[in-house]
């Protein structure tokens, strides 16, 4: 065992007093588990399930008290596929329930933008910043965190299954509330965007964490913009390790320290990836919900599954979701079986999606709406 990680002793960990839903940095102001339950049963499920194929292996490690860190690999050139198909697995194998959902976080620039901003505060995504994971141990939440931030997911081909070296902000707020990390492998997301490579100054100056550019953007992005989300098909694997924590005193322990013990949890997910990167996957049937699909999902149509095939269709997808969501569920109450009627591709805003740069139409038309 690492000099500085230890199996975990099993002990709570140690929590700050809840802050009250009303609060806009309670954990619980945004989260709305309807509309992530239908989210990911609608949209997630059948690119988790038929798209990525993805199995997650040693679920059982999961602690049972509330508040600690998945520490994972990152990887993807593009849009983090990931991250989403993990809390989607997490999230459908403990039904949805409060006290299994996983906390991730995005860029708080991905929280401005119309569409995107509302549906990842409403499915428990969480601001990137150093405090706000401080916030989420001390509320107990379980935390999905990339150590390698950016470098990881934008390392491009030729580093594929290479970590790159770990932020020590995760190994601070662990030690601070005693809490558990989980090391966590994902094995597969290198493929869905073979021979990129990112462009630093074009991303800074467009204000992404990443720019990535392989023959798969040159063939879609000049006129496909909305192919942004598009990834091609791969197995995600993932493999929980066992729970361990930080021998270290808050009190006494240094920058140097806290850079040793983010190596060392480095190394072990370098050697679960290495471990299982050849060997073959154990067929894993992941399970749906326990108490049904819940009362809202999106019904495919004909015309729905040819979108999928299409690497502009996928955002497509989303905004018929989310219309037929807020058309069959109400902000005014969640009670009763939602319905929705399918229809075809005859509104203006759905048809712009399928015109080269028409994205920009519903973007422009509904901003408000969407921002809200």
């Amino acid at each position: 065992m690492p000099e500085l990680l230890v199996p975990w002793d099993g002990a709570a960990p140690r929590r700050d007093a809840p802050l009250p839903v009303a609060s806009p940095d309670s954990p619980d102001h945004w989260l709305d588990l309807d509309f992530a339950r239908a989210f990911s049963e609608s949209m997630v499920r059948p690119w988790a399930d038929g798209w990525f194929r993805a199995s997650v292996e040693g679920a059982e490690h999961l602690p049972a008290a509330r508040g600690a860190i998945l520490a994972m690999n990152h990887s993807g050139m593009g849009w983090p596929w990931d991250a989403v198909v993990f809390m989607h697995r997490l999230g459908a194998r403990h039904d949805y329930a409060r006290a299994g959902v996983a906390r991730g976080f995005a860029l708080p620039f991905f929280f401005t933008l119309p569409g995107l901003g509302p549906l990842i505060r409403r499915t428990g995504m969480w601001p990137a910043r150093f405090d706000e994971l401080f916030r989420l141990l001390g509320q107990g939440e379980l935390v999905l965190y990339f150590p390698e931030g950016v470098e990881g997911i934008g390392k491009g081909w030729r580093r594929r299954y290479r970590t790159q070296p770990f932020h020590t902000s995760f190994v601070r707020a662990c030690v601070r509330y005693r809490a558990p990390v989980l090391p966590c492998a994902c094995l597969g997301a290198e493929a869905m965007n073979p021979l990129a490579t990112n462009l630093p100054r074009v991303a800074r100056a467009s204000g992404l964490p990443i720019f990535p550019l392989s023959p798969l953007q040159l063939a879609l992005f000049p006129t496909w913009l909305t192919s942004m989300f598009f990834a091609l098909p791969t197995r995600l694997r993932y493999v929980i390790g066992a729970p361990l924590m930080f021998r270290l005193d808050e009190a006494t322990a240094t920058d140097a320290d806290y850079r040793a013990a983010a190596e060392e949890l480095r190394r072990v997910i370098q050697g679960m990836i290495d471990e299982h990167l050849h060997a073959p996957a154990p067929p894993v049937r992941e399970p749906l919900p326990a108490s049904g699909p819940g009362p809202f999902v999106y019904p495919w149509t004909a015309s729905d599954q040819a979108l999928a095939a299409l690497p502009w269709g996928w955002p497509l997808l989303y905004l018929r979701f989310w219309n037929a969501y807020q058309a069959a569920v109400p902000p005014s109450g969640r009670v009763g079986a939602a319905t929705y009627a399918p229809h075809a591709i005859d509104t203006l805003d759905e048809a712009a999606l399928l015109v080269p740069w028409g994205w920009l139409l519903p973007l422009v038309r509904h901003r408000r709406e969407l921002l809200g």
